[in-house]
C-alpha cells in the first residue's frame, strides 16, 4: 500500500520534467529504469541487487577431487577422495560409473569424503562425479574426474605362470631369456579380465635374432612382432592369420620397444544388431596394425599372456588395462 501511494508522486514529477526535456529523454527513461529496478524486490533483495550487487558468498566450492583424472591406480581398488566447502544447503551428490552411492560414502563431514570402491573388476575404467544440487535438485557446482585401474607386474609380484622358462633369469629390472627346444616360451597371466582388455610392455630384441615376441588371449586370438621376420605384424584367430601387416622399417636389435595391443569387442553397426572383435597393435604409440573379426569367438574371461619364438629377448614390466573405446 505504501508504494503504491509514493510510486505515483515520485514517478509524476518525474515524468513532467521528461515532456519539458525532449533532448533528455533518453537519460531520464534510464533513471527511471534504475529507480523502479532500485526499488522493487523479490524475496527481500532489490531487483537492481540482484543485477548488479556482489555476488553470494554462501556457494559451494570443490576444492579437490582425487584420483584426479588420467590417473592410473596400479593393482588396487581406487579410494575416491574430495576436499569441498558447502556453506550453503546445497544438496553433495556422489556418482561413479552412473551409480549413485551418495548413500554409501565411507566418511563424510563439512569439508572431505571417502569412498572406497570396493566391488567390480581389476582392470576397469572409472568416471567420477561429485556434485551439489540446489532444493530444486538442479546442479549448481560439479566436477569430473576420469581414470582407471590397472594390473601392473616387474615379474615379481606372482601373478605369471611360467611355461618353458626355465633358461630365463630376471636382472637388472628386466625378464631375459629365449625359447627353447624349438618350443615358445610363455609368461601367462593368472587372473582372468573381464571384457575389453589391452596389454602393455616394453621389450627389448638381443642381437642376432629378428624378433618373435607376441601377446596371446587364451587360444583364440593372438599377435606375433617380427614372427621370423624383422618387419612382420602377424594377427591370428584360433591359430588362423587374421591379418598380416608389414612394418616400414625393420625392428632394430638392442632397442627398447613400448608395445601395446588391444583387444575390444564393439558393435559391428550403428543398429547395434551384431559384434566385432578388433584387434589392434601399436608400437611406440603408433598405430601399426589392425585386424577386425565379423564373428568374434566367446573370449569374455581371456587368459593373457606373453610368447616367444626363436628369438631372445629382455621384457620389461608390463601392464592389463582396460582400453578406451
Amino acid at each position: 500500500m505504501i508504494k503504491k501511494l509514493i510510486l505515483p508522486k515520485i514517478l509524476k514529477p518525474i515524468l513532467e520534467w521528461i515532456a519539458n526535456e525532449e533532448c533528455k529523454k533518453l537519460i531520464a527513461l534510464g533513471v527511471i529504469i534504475i529507480f523502479i529496478l532500485g526499488f522493487v524486490s523479490y524475496e527481500g533483495v532489490s531487483l537492481l541487487g540482484m543485477l548488479f550487487g556482489p555476488a553470494a558468498t554462501n556457494s559451494a566450492k570443490i576444492i579437490d577431487l582425487k584420483p584426479a583424472s588420467g590417473e592410473i591406480i596400479m593393482n588396487d581398488y581406487p579410494s575416491i577422495k574430495a576436499e569441498y566447502q558447502n556453506p550453503s544447503d546445497y544438496m553433495m551428490k556422489l556418482v561413479i560409473n552412473g551409480e549413485d552411492v551418495t548413500e554409501n560414502i565411507d566418511y563424510v563431514s563439512d569439508n572431505r569424503l571417502e569412498y572406497y570402491c570396493s566391488k567390480g573388476v581389476i582392470p576397469a575404467n572409472y568416471e567420477v562425479r561429485l556434485s551439489f544440487l540446489d532444493k530444486n535438485r538442479k546442479e549448481r557446482v560439479a566436477q569430473t574426474a576420469r581414470f582407471k585401474t590397472a594390473i601392473y607386474d616387474d615379474f615379481t609380484a606372482g601373478n605369471i605362470n611360467w611355461n618353458n622358462t626355465h633358461n630365463w633369469v630376471f636382472s637388472n629390472n628386466c625378464l631375459e631369456g629365449t625359447s627353447f627346444d624349438g618350443e615358445a616360451s610363455s609368461i601367462e597371466f593368472r587372473h582372468y579380465v573381464h571384457g575389453n582388455v589391452g596389454i602393455k610392455f616394453d621389450a627389448k630384441i638381443m642381437l642376432d635374432y629378428t624378433g618373435g615376441i607376441g601377446v596371446f588371449f587364451n587360444s583364440f586370438y593372438g599377435v606375433v612382432i617380427g614372427d621370423n621376420d624383422d618387419r612382420m605384424i602377424r594377427i591370428y584367430r584360433d591359430k588362423k592369420v587374421l591379418e598380416t601387416s608389414k612394418l616400414q622399417s625393420p625392428l632394430i636389435a638392442d632397442n627398447i620397444y613400448s608395445i601395446k595391443i588391444e583387444r575390444i569387442t564393439r558393435p559391428a553397426n550403428i543398429l547395434n544388431t551384431s559384434q566385432e572383435t578388433v584387434i589392434s597393435v601399436y608400437i611406440d604409440e603408433c598405430l601399426l596394425a589392425t585386424a577386425v573379426d565379423p564373428a568374434p569367438l566367446d573370449d569374455s574371461y581371456p587368459l593373457l599372456g606373453l610368447r616367444i619364438w626363436n628369438s631372445k629377448m629382455q621384457i620389461y614390466s608390463f601392464m592389463v588395462y582396460c582400453p578406451e573405446l
